[in-house]
């Protein structure tokens, strides 16, 4: 700083001076202080001194006389400020010394560039001890009475004892942005001596920061022992000498302090020196007083290691130290070296060290390194472990752990001093914990390269686990991680064999379950060494044989006292995304060699073990473990005869998820065969996968079988499921085919029946009912499938029924359904075959079902067995659906049938349906053989019915194909026929074909005609890389309309067409709009337009003679209670009306309007009115119900009318218009009944009188013989009894009667003391009496 530049610039303004804050030539501390007085100006006055710089020409001083100013400018609290002596140094250093008054105290203000953009000022009296008992008037100064009382709360919460006020301190600081500079005072402080359990502290309580900053009062050294004493800290072992020679608080009023130490001296801690001590002390609510120290212990000449320590206030113990050193500072040869360690282990010595950590506590003799570090466990594969070292005065002791993701494994090193590199690590997990660990996770910790070999889907429940790292001499480094199942499984709870099992030698088990992955090939000599260590840690041990690489499932065989070592190689390949779990089949037959027939996939594996005994009726060929979908599987394939009886085992095994290992037995089929001349039996019966079971069904076993002997046989098929709730789900069907009744030409040739309980019967659409598997037993010809098996597939739905439908669950479980089927089998002339099932599903739903095949074949099967000219096979279905309103009939040709030759198929079929009540197609009926017209717009629900036709491949070049169909809907009737016949040769093709549709459709009636004929021609030319079609064809189209009739003829040429019309066009007279007459033709008859009918309460009808012309002639006799009727009229109503109700009050039920479509009329206004009447005069309808009854009605007739208006709809259709109101549903009050005499009370019967002579009992009784006393010794002994058993409980209901009758009221005695006294309170047995 230049001060003479300074002061000639001061000395150059103006007298008395003004100092600016805008003055650039004037230091930039000075300006930012000038910037705290009003306007930024310090204004001189009269009596000012100019700038003087002192004799060594370091400090220049400039004091200004001023008018009383008020400072800062701003300030909560202001001086009034006369006098400021300005203070500059030629390092720049700038302070402002002001004079002024507080109130009425002489005060001097020193202020100094606080850094940061920040001012302080020390406000302090002139006379000392001014603001000495001030501490609460400052304190209501400087902060509001809010604040301070916060302020008072904080100290006393605190035990800080404030006195003797010095003065008061100010915080300012700059305002961001804004120039010239200018300050906010945002805190003050009051500046006093303070206690703290015997410190003399002087502090500055700032607001209204509500923080303390204090430093000692005198400066002189402190005991640390009796100040941490003072405060709760345990002392002990603090070295009595230990001196604190500076000292600082830290406070935040309401939340804590902070109390930092420097301590002069050391601390001997155990074997080590603490030296460059300090120590500290922090206080809050919550924790109390807890002590900090820290400091450094030097190992050796080059490690010093920082540690600390904690104490809380009243804790016991000693201090427990802890400090260590980073990487890079120190190797393990280092720390060997420096705590000169015996018998070092070589893990150890190869661990490549990235820390090392120091533990001690005082008081105590161990103490403990970790050594944090990274060791090689594969080739160019490292992990990072921490091993320690334990030292006690007497012995050292190596340890360690290992972090593989969230789990921590204690280090076992190899203490039997054997020279191999050899490291342990194990893990326990905790009792009944349900943890799942991803093998392939673990094995990523150490390298994702070698986790890519592992399957993804390998999650195993975690029990106990191991970490093994060898290094074998001269070779390298292999590890494996292995997890323990723990559990093992014995094979003799296996279904229907397990109780044979036993006699093998007495037992049959797998024990010692594990799932490990081995980075490489571990020698049979390493794994003896590692197990010696892993027995010692209680986990499962290696196999003694050596391990190979990759991940494996292993486990031992136990047969007898015989052990086999199974390792199970697992597959590297992911299960895909979303796939659910399946058990892989066993073999399902016993078998031959001892080499699986096929290879299991990459997504799973397996191994079987050749076992090859005979237990009995038994036969064990041999024992399967298999992975699948991160399930592990113990299969048996197995089998059992006993004489002419075989039976096959499919998936005897028992399996768990690894993910959580629950061992299940299971067995999901039994194949049987029975040959005995002239008896045959085959059945199967088969347990559903859960992953094709439906939802709520807890498990499932379906099965079927078939009985042959000469004069008959017997189909079955049945399943039994339970669902989870616990409710059982079965069906049962059975056929027996035998000469039952013969009536020729009627032979009835077998009977069917069967029930479902919580079962859902599908019914088949036409096309299935050939193959539906109630009518598929024993069922003859082309498409018949004749295994057991065979038909469970169908049942299941895991094989479609026909051929091209869909595949589905025929009677799957569902609680709530049930059903019953009965039926016939039966041939008409020895030449038509048939079946007919009557079946009834009730339930949630009714159903009522014919069902039926006949079958016809020329010649028949005895006549010819080689040749067939006619194979038709019709299924037929009747089903009836009350509820849902429904009634259908169909049938349709198999796609078996054919005739003549096989290549010419039968096709075809018949249906019609009608629809009541609350159905959407309700009003609505079709009746249809073939199908429909081609622009017919078939409505939802309409059946789908195939063309009846041939299509016969007469040749491999001729091809003759012939349709027909005829339908009739309430709207129109369509019928209409194609014959095509197409032969090609090579490049050469040519075709005939016929056609012709007829439509015709009433209210309006109209018809349409087309008949087409076409011949023609093509040929494709194929020259090298030319191809070209020629065609030829040539044919006539002939079209009819009407009414009026007319059509057009067009003839089809070589290259051009010609069309000739007749008649009116297509949109001729059909234009013109009914009026009403004509529209009324079509509907019912004026006095069947409107229905009323009984729906309930009905007892009979009479005959009515009356006259009035409205009357229907019929007279109801009803009950009043439950009568209920309808009305319904042919034409819509837009407006339900009861009684005299307006149609100017809108109605819930009211619609838009009525549309009439013949006569292009739309929205008009339609009433329905109802009215009663008693004995001919209006009765009120108070407490009568009437409901709107709505209908569907057909749209040509109601539908909205087509713009431009035409008689003739776009296309043909059958579409209703849905819920228009017709009526009401009526239901008549019921009636009231009387008031009753209510409750008689039991007092009322107490006292009636008996009629002389009619008493129970005789007044002169006679002594009855025939009950005799007689002495029973068990008579005591049933004393005894009476306070309990059927003794007591019918004296309790006794007692319990005679007081709900009001006769008894005392407490009913249980007679103990009788029934404990019973035995000496008679010295003889009372007498009994019994029947003489």
């Amino acid at each position: 700083m230049d001060l003479d530049a300074l002061k000639a610039h001061l000395t150059d303004l103006t007298q008395p001076p003004a100092l600016r804050t805008t003055d650039t030539a004037l230091p930039t501390p000075l300006t930012d202080m000038l910037a705290t007085f009003p306007n930024g100006t310090c204004q001189g006055a009269a009596g000012s001194g100019t700038a003087e710089i002192d004799g060594g020409h370091t400090t220049l001083t400039l004091a200004l006389t001023c008018s009383s100013t008020p400072w800062p400018a701003g300030g909560r609290v202001t001086l009034a400020v006369t006098g400021v002596t300005v203070t500059v140094t030629a390092d720049g250093t700038v302070s402002l010394i002001l004079s002024g008054a507080l109130d009425v105290t002489d005060v001097v203000a020193t202020v100094t560039d606080g850094g940061d953009g920040r001012l302080t000022a020390e406000v302090r009296p002139r006379k000392p001890g001014a603001f000495t008992g001030e501490l609460d008037k400052l304190g209501g100064l400087l902060g509001d009475a809010s604040l301070w009382q916060s302020a008072r709360e904080g100290l006393h919460a605190f035990d800080f004892a404030a006195r003797d006020v010095a003065g008061f301190d100010y915080r300012l600081s700059r305002k961001d942005g804004v120039e010239p500079a200018a300050y906010d005072v945002t805190s003050m402080a009051i500046v006093a001596a303070l206690d703290l359990r015997g410190l003399a502290l002087d502090i500055a309580l700032w607001l209204p920061d509500l923080t303390v900053e204090g430093t000692l009062h005198d400066g002189k050294p402190l005991n640390a022992r009796s100040l941490l004493g003072s405060f709760g800290i345990p002392v002990a072992e603090i070295p009595p000498s230990l001196t604190i020679s500076e000292l600082r608080v830290d406070a935040l009023l309401g939340d804590g302090y902070f109390v930092s130490m420097t301590v002069r001296d050391g601390w001997d801690i155990g074997p080590f020196a603490l030296t460059e001590l300090s120590l500290s002390l922090y206080y809050d609510p919550a924790s109390k007083f807890v002590a900090m120290a820290s400091g450094t212990i030097s190992l050796g000449h080059s490690m010093d290691i920082t540690v600390s320590a904690a104490q809380n206030g009243g804790a016991t113990g000693g201090w427990a130290f802890s400090g260590g050193l980073a990487a890079g500072e120190i190797g393990i040869g280092d720390v060997i070296g420096a705590l000169r360690l015996p018998d070092v282990p070589e893990p150890l010595k190869s661990l490549e060290l990235t820390s090392l950590w120091l533990s001690y506590t005082t008081g105590t003799k161990a103490v403990d390194f970790l050594c944090q570090g990274r060791m090689t466990i594969a080739e160019g594969i490292t992990a990072s472990l921490g091993l320690t070292i334990t030292r006690d005065g007497t012995a050292t002791r190596y340890g360690g752990q290992l972090a593989v993701d969230d789990f921590t494994f204690d280090i076992t090193l190899d203490d039997e001093k054997t020279g191999t590199d050899l490291l342990i690590a194990t893990y326990h997990g905790p009792e009944n914990t349900d943890t799942k660990v991803t093998l392939r996770d673990w094995v990523a910790h150490f390298s994702a390269d070698l986790a890519a070999d592992i399957p993804e889907s390998l999650h195993v429940e975690l029990k106990d686990a191991k970490f093994v790292r060898v290094k074998p001499q001269g070779g390298p480094a292999q590890f494996c991680v292995g997890i323990d199942l723990s559990a093992g499984i014995d094979l003799a709870e296996l279904p229907l064999v397990g109780g044979f099992l036993a006699e093998i030698g007495g037992s049959l088990a797998v024990d010692n379950l594990q799932v490990l992955y081995s980075s490489g090939v571990i020698a049979p000599a390493a794994v003896g060494s590692a197990n010696a260590l892993l027995a010692k840690a209680r986990v499962v041990e290696l196999p003694a044989g050596g391990l190979k690489a990759g991940p494996a499932a292993l486990a031992d065989l136990r047969i007898g006292q015989e052990r086999t070592p199974v390792a199970l190689g697992l597959p590297a390949s992911p299960t895909p995304t979303g796939s659910t779990p399946s058990t892989p089949n066993t073999p399902s037959t016993p078998a031959q060699t001892n080499t699986p027939t096929t290879t299991p996939p990459r997504s799973s594996a397996g191994v079987w073990i050749t076992v090859q005994k005979t237990i009995g009726v038994v036969q064990i060929n041999r024992v399967g473990v298999i992975y699948q979908h991160n399930t592990l599987l113990f299969g048996l394939d197995a089998g059992i005869q006993l004489g002419p009886l075989v039976m096959s085992l499919d998936g005897l095994a028992v399996g768990s998820s690894l993910e959580k290992f629950a061992p299940a037995f299971r067995l999901d089929g039994v194949g049987i065969g029975y040959v005995a001349p002239p008896i045959e039996i085959e059945g199967a019966l088969l347990h559903l996968p859960d992953d094709q079971l439906d939802k709520g069904v807890a498990f499932q076993y379906d099965g079927t079988a078939t009985v042959a002997v000469p004069d008959f046989s017997l189909a079955a098929v049945g399943s039994y499921a339970q669902l989870t709730n616990g409710q059982p789900s079965l069906f049962v069907f059975a056929q027996v085919e035998a000469p039952i009744v013969a009536a020729p030409p009627i032979l009835i040739t077998g009977l069917m029946a069967g029930f479902g309980f919580n079962r859902e019967l599908t019914l088949p659409t036409p096309r299935e009912v050939s193959g539906f598997p109630l009518l598929a037993l024993n069922k003859q010809g082309p498409d018949a499938n004749l295994k057991p098996s065979g038909m469970l597939e169908v049942l299941e739905g895991r094989t479609p029924a026909v051929v091209g439908s869909p595949a589905r669950k025929w009677i799957a479980p569902r609680q709530g359904a049930y059903w019953l089927a009965l039926g016939i089998e039966f041939s008409v002339a020895e030449v038509v075959n048939s079946k007919v099932l009557l079946a009834a599903e009730f339930g949630d739903e009714l159903a009522l079902a014919v069902l039926g095949i006949a079958t016809l074949q020329l010649p028949m099967p005895a006549e010819s067995a080689t040749r067939t000219y006619v194979y038709a096979e019709l299924g037929l279905e009747a089903v009836i659906r009350p509820l849902a309103g429904s009634f259908e009939l169909a049938a349709e040709l198999a796609p078996v049938s054919y005739v003549l030759t096989p290549e010419c198929h039968l096709t075809g079929g018949f249906a019609a349906s009608v629809w009541f009540g609350s159905h959407p197609n309700a009003g609505q009926f079709v009746v249809t053989l073939g199908g429909y017209h081609p622009s017919f717009q078939q409505p939802a629900g309409y059946p789908d019915v195939p063309r009846l036709g041939i299509n016969w491949a007469v040749s491999g070049n001729l091809t003759i194909t012939a349709q027909a169909y005829l339908a009739v809907t309430p709207s129109c009737a369509m019928a209409g026929g194609r014959l095509s016949v197409v032969f090609h040769e090579g490049d050469f093709r040519a075709w005939f074909t016929a056609q012709a549709d007829v439509l015709l459709s009433w209210r309006p009636f109209f018809f349409t005609a087309r008949i087409s004929v076409s011949i023609g021609a093509s040929y494709t030319l194929n020259v090298w890389i030319v191809h070209k079609t020629f065609s030829v064809t040539v044919g006539a189209d002939l079209e009819l309309w009407g009414p009026p009739t007319g059509g057009s003829v067009t003839a089809h040429f070589v290259g051009f067409s010609k069309t000739i019309g007749f008649g009116p066009g297509p949109s001729g007279a059909d234009a013109e709009a009914l009026d009403w007459d004509g529209f009324a033709s079509m509907l019912p008859k004026p006095a069947d337009v409107i229905t009323i009918g009984p729906v309930s309460g009905l007892d009979k009808t009479a005959e009515d003679t009356g006259d009035d012309p409205g009357n229907s002639g019929k007279v109801w006799y009803v009950r009043a209670r439950d009568l209920r009727f309808f009305t319904q009229s042919a034409v819509p109503a837009s407006h339900l009306r009861l009684g005299d109700d307006p149609l100017s009050s809108p109605a819930a039920e009211d619609t838009p309007g009525v549309d009439v479509r013949p006569m292009n009329r739309t929205g008009l206004t339609g009433e329905h009115r109802l009215r009663l009447y008693f004995e001919g005069a209006p009765a009120p309808m108070d407490g009568w119900s009437a409901t709107a009854r709505t209908h569907n009605l057909p749209a040509s007739l109601w539908g909205a009318p087509p713009s431009p208006f035409s008689h003739t709809p776009h296309a043909p259709g059958a579409e209703v218009l849905p819920g228009r109101p017709v009526g009401y549903d009526v239901q008549a009050p019921r009636p009231e009944l009387a008031g009753s005499r209510g409750v008689f009370p039991l007092s009322d019967y107490s006292a009636d009188e008996i009629p002389p002579g009619l008493a129970p009992l005789s007044s002169s009784p006679v002594a009855d013989r025939d009950y005799v006393s007689v002495a029973d010794d068990s008579c005591v002994a049933r004393i005894g009894q009476t306070d309990r058993g059927p003794a007591r409980t019918g004296r309790d209901q006794v007692c319990a009667a005679l007081a709900d009758a009001g006769l008894f009221k005392d407490p009913c005695d249980g007679l103990t003391a009788l029934a404990a006294g019973a035995a000496h309170l008679y010295h003889r047995a009372p007498l009994v009496q019994n029947p003489g």
